[in-house]
This record gives C-alpha cells, structure tokens and sequence, in this order.
C-alpha cells in the first residue's frame, strides 16, 4: 500500500516508450538528456522501455521512429523505474523498514537483477531499488529457460507472453526476432 499510495502522490507528467533498440543503442540519446530520461525495462534482447519526462521520452521515441525503428508510446500515470521516481525512495524505504522479512523458501528469481534472488531481496533498500531500477524481464526469462519448458502468463494481455517468446527465439537462434 505505501508503495501505491507514495507513487498515485507524484506529480504526474512523465511517460514511458518501447523502442525496439538495445540498451547500447539508446545510450547517447540517455546521455543527452542529462539522467531525466532511464532505461525502464529490459524486455526482450532488441526491445527496451524508456521512462521520464513525456516531451523527453516522445523525443527519443520520435528519433527512433525516423530510423525505422517500432516504438509505442505506453498508457501509464507516472514513468515508472525513472529518475521522477527519485522523490519517494526514502519516504518508501522508511515506511517499510520496520516490516518483517524473510528469505523466500523456493527458488526466486528478481527481476531487479535477472538473476536467482539473493539475501537482498529481504532488505527495504531491494524494494525501493526495485521502484528505480530497470526491470530485468529477458535477463530472467533467459536464466530460466534452461530449466523450464513452460511460461504462464496470467493478466488481460499477452505482453509478457510476446516478450518470453521473443527472448527465447533469441537463446535458441542466437539472434531477436522482430
């Protein structure tokens, strides 16, 4: 509840992009937005989310575009795992600090890192990392692919069931189907 409640009280004004670029790609036109404009998520090997101030990403988002490039603007709120998200970090790290933690007891894997979940996962400072950070979506569908021939995705759309299949094309042909 703290971490909606913090993030519904932002200003709202920020947007949120997916290009289908590299995070490599896309580094000089987040360079030249001096840190406002982040790399949100990784979704899949050639499709990442951009996320800060809505003229700044529509700029990026717009260059991408005239170079060919499939973007789509996101319907979002607030640009989530962006620099805007800066203001609530401590107040969200102070609400939760006296919350009881443990470490998870079957195998998890973070989206925060793409990686199997470590002793940090049981700190305030992951979760008010995980509200910053890039979500690590392909890093962690491409660890656990070699262990699982089965992905469910349970929502009204099939977003993340698109980005496994394509990160999966990628592990098994090496390259990113568009």
């Amino acid at each position: 509840a703290a971490r909606a409640t913090l993030m519904g009280g932002l200003p709202q004004g920020g947007g949120m992009a997916t290009i289908a670029a590299t995070p490599d790609e896309l580094a000089e036109d987040l360079a030249e937005h001096d840190g406002h404009v982040a790399i949100a998520a990784l979704n899949t090997p050639g499709n990442t989310v951009i996320s800060g101030p809505t003229e700044r990403v529509a700029e990026i988002s717009a260059a991408w575009a005239a170079k060919h490039r499939k973007t789509k603007t996101l319907t979002v709120s607030h640009a989530f795992h962006s620099p805007l998200m800066d203001p609530i970090l401590e107040p969200f790290t102070q609400a939760i600090t006296n919350l009881t933690y443990h470490q998870p007891t079957l195998p998890l894997l973070s989206n925060l890192t793409g990686e199997p979940a470590d002793e940090r996962i049981a700190t305030p400072e992951y979760w008010a990392q995980h509200i910053r950070q890039p979500v690590r979506f392909h890093p962690a569908i491409t660890h656990i692919a070699p262990e699982t021939g089965i992905f469910l995705e349970l929502g009204p759309d099939p977003v993340l069931a698109t980005a496994t299949q394509h990160t999966l094309s990628h592990i098994t042909t090496g390259t990113d189907r568009p």
